[in-house]
């Protein structure tokens, strides 16, 4: 301990003297004879009490220095995925191995070396060896490395200990980590490395959404391992009935087959299909002999119209978009000359219209006609319009045109000038932009629109998100606009030759996907209706994986669409049994939500209440599947070289599972295994202790009773 003071040593020197001689004085004289020895006592026992006193005036301060030793640690990290017991050491594992881990802690306990025990899968948790269920749907390798570096990192760690059969199905290669983890890594090599007999389906390709009377196409790859010949059957069932039955032969030669599938739903709903490969004899697992796929079947198609004032190109950009996706069907209704359409519109068709397309329309007085039919359909059934302006629009064809687009021309000029689009910065948190960053790259490099140099006004609310940059100038200037104003939704785009940035796309992106899906994206916006529900619980999808936590939210609402609280929202979950399970959901902020831990496959229905002070305040009810998709059967061959090139790259030593106790005396050879030393000090004023005005108290104390005692009081 050391003991530093706010003045100088001469300072402390000068209190001693001062405090000495006022003691000192104190007794110089007395009114009775003392002996020295009584008078010597009295003069010490002041002269202690006020130089503590004093001293504690002067602000001193005690720093204390500890030195802790921490012993050696190893980290053993068992995979706990369920590839892990489709293998013969399936008996060891369960049986075996906690005894072994015990034993590999008690000889490490021996030598002072302390261990932790984590299990690992897609995450990594506190592991009990009689706690080990091999139940983990995946197995993340190079998060389990990644752990123990962020976890331990100003630890003692001596090793690791990494039992595993080397074979991850999520994450980055193990071998990457090494470099960011200066530990030796002792592997342990679980389960069997000669590849056995297996057929199994490896990938299955479908459309998560279709409807109703729709061919829907399905492809399955089906691979098979460690064959020579085999004649395998698969069937196609549907909610457990096969409706299709396929025969193939697989061969060591040719051991992979795509098989293509189409079904064709009736009605609307979740739907379940599986694929199913009769199992043959011997194989090592069937576990990965069956996929079940979910399909969410639509009753109706989005219906489309395009109406256009001509023909081009950016009406084959637009038709390509819409068709790649079953969601939409598209009609397009193209003016040819000034008397007639290639597809005159009728008044049934405009009927059947959930969103039209006004591109370079009107054109013509001649448009008026269906202009004011299109008019009319939006203010009765309330439907949306895309606006696209171009260089034949008209705005003086009806006087009605103002009411039913987000923006129009204050002074209208026929003069065009070329200007590349870019994004307002709030457009990323609107509902169609659902893209990373490469969809703003390949706007930012795309060719320029061809954009009308009016003046444009604002019809009612409405949100810009794209602007016009001419010359490399940011300008103020609208090309794309959102408007939802008295629950009537349009979207104008100003500009035209929208057909070189879907090529554009494919020249940056190598694939038309993020210009297609963002004009769907504005077609869903659009023809996506407001929940007007007061009540309402939904999960968070309609299709989870089956190690995916079940995430409900709910909203609860008064009749002026105000957030009700604290009220008791019960969730019930039923499965395809009738089986019921209850749950709560709990409030946070203005909403309601709950997490339901993972659940097994299968399609189920939920029925939600909300009471408030035993009244029944709304209902609500839906569907939801759990998919049954599980990455750990595609692979079973341990991968022994990735173990070793893990222990011998990180400076440890790979052995097989059952070497694991006997594995110690490896790790007691490493020459850094020794204790660390650290040190910390702690600075505290001597006023915080109490010790000093204890004796200050005893030394006034004495002194009184000695002087009660001879009478000088």
């Amino acid at each position: 301990m050391n003991l530093s003071l706010s003045v100088s040593p001469f300072g402390v020197l000068g209190v001693l003297a001062f405090t000495g001689i006022v003691a000192w004085w104190a007794y110089y004289k007395l009114p009775i004879p003392l002996s020295n020895r009584i008078r010597y006592s009295l003069v010490s026992l002041r002269w202690i009490g006020l130089f503590l006193l004093f001293l504690l005036l002067l602000e001193p301060l005690l720093t204390a220095i500890f030195q802790e030793k921490h012993p050696p640690l190893v980290v053993l990290l068992q995979d706990n995925s369920k590839s892990m017991t489709a293998s013969p050491d399936s008996n060891f594992l369960r049986q075996e191995l906690p005894k072994q881990i015990q034993q590999f802690q008690e000889k490490l306990k021996e030598q002072n070396i302390q261990t932790v025990l984590l299990k690992f899968g897609k995450d990594v948790k506190p592991l009990h060896p009689d706690s080990l269920q091999f139940d983990a749907s995946a197995t993340n390798l190079s998060n389990a490395l990644q752990y123990v570096a962020d976890r331990f990192h100003n630890q003692n760690v001596a090793a690791i200990s990494y039992i595993s059969d080397g074979i991850p199905t999520e994450g980055s290669n193990p071998i990457y980590d090494i470099d960011k983890i200066p530990i030796p890594i002792f592997t342990y090599l679980a389960g069997d490395t000669v590849q056995r007999k297996d057929v199994l389906i490896s990938a299955a390709i479908y459309n998560e959404i279709t409807f109703v009377d729709a061919e829907t196409p399905i492809r399955t790859t089906i691979t098979a391992k460690g064959i020579q010949q085999e004649t395998v059957k698969i069937n196609l069932k549907r909610q457990n009935t096969v409706i299709e039955t396929q025969t193939v032969t697989l061969s060591s030669a040719n051991s992979q087959r795509d098989l293509d599938w189409s079904v064709k739903p009736k009605e609307p709903g979740l739907m379940m299909y599986e694929v199913e490969i009769e199992p043959i004899q011997n194989e090592i697992s069937y576990h990965n002999n069956r996929r079940k796929l979910f399909i969410q079947v639509q009753d109706t198609r989005i219906q489309v119209g395009i109406i256009a004032g001509g023909p081009h190109p950016d009406l084959g950009a637009f038709y390509k978009a819409f068709a790649n996706t079953a969601q939409f069907q598209l009609k397009e209704f193209i003016r040819k000359s000034n008397n007639e359409f290639y597809t005159q519109p009728t008044q049934n068709e405009l009927k059947e219209l959930d969103l039209v397309i006004l591109y370079n329309f009107p054109s013509i007085p001649a448009d008026r006609e269906i202009l004011e039919a299109v008019y009319q359909e939006v203010t009765h059934r309330n439907i949306p319009l895309w606006h696209v302006y171009g260089s034949q629009t008209r705005f003086n064809i009806s006087n009605r045109q103002p009411e039913f687009a987000a923006f129009t021309p204050q002074n209208y000029t026929e003069s065009f000038s070329d200007a590349f689009l870019y994004f307002d910065d709030r457009y990323q948190m609107h509902a169609t932009y659902t893209f990373d960053e490469s969809f703003l790259k390949w706007i930012k490099s795309s060719p320029p629109l061809l954009r009308n140099n009016s003046d444009w006004k604002m019809n009612g609310p409405t949100e810009i998100y794209g602007k016009a940059k001419i010359k490399n100038v940011a300008l103020d200037y609208p090309i794309l606009a959102f408007q939802d104003f008295r629950g009537r939704k349009n979207v104008v785009m100003i500009g035209e030759n929208w057909w070189r940035y879907r090529m554009n796309c494919f020249l940056e992106t190598n694939s038309f996907d993020q210009f297609d899906t963002w004009i769907q994206n504005i077609a869903q916006w659009l023809t996506t209706r407001q929940d007007k529900r007061k009540f309402r619980v939904v999960p968070a999808k309609n299709l989870f994986s089956g190690d995916d936590p079940i995430i409900f939210r709910g909203e609860l609402y008064d009749d002026t669409y105000k957030p009700i609280h604290d009220a008791e929202i019960k969730l019930t979950l039923i499965d395809a049994s009738g089986k019921k399970q209850p749950y709560f959901l709990t409030q946070s902020n203005q909403s309601y939500s709950v997490e339901i831990p993972a659940l097994p496959a299968g399609t189920y229905s939920y029925e939600a209440t909300a009471t408030k002070n035993n009244i029944q305040l709304g209902k609500d009810q839906g569907r939801f599947s759990v998919g049954s998709y599980e990455p750990e059967f595609l692979e079973l061959r341990a991968d022994a070289s990735l173990m070793r090139q893990l222990a011998i790259r990180s400076g440890g030593q790979a052995f097989h599972l059952r070497e694991l106790s006997q594995s110690t005396n490896a790790i007691l050879q490493l020459p850094h295994l020794k204790p660390a030393i650290s040190t910390k000090s702690q600075t505290r004023g001597l006023q915080r202790y109490i010790w000093p005005m204890i004796v200050i108290l005893i030394a006034f104390s004495a002194e009184w009773i000695i002087r009660k005692r001879f009478g000088l009081l």
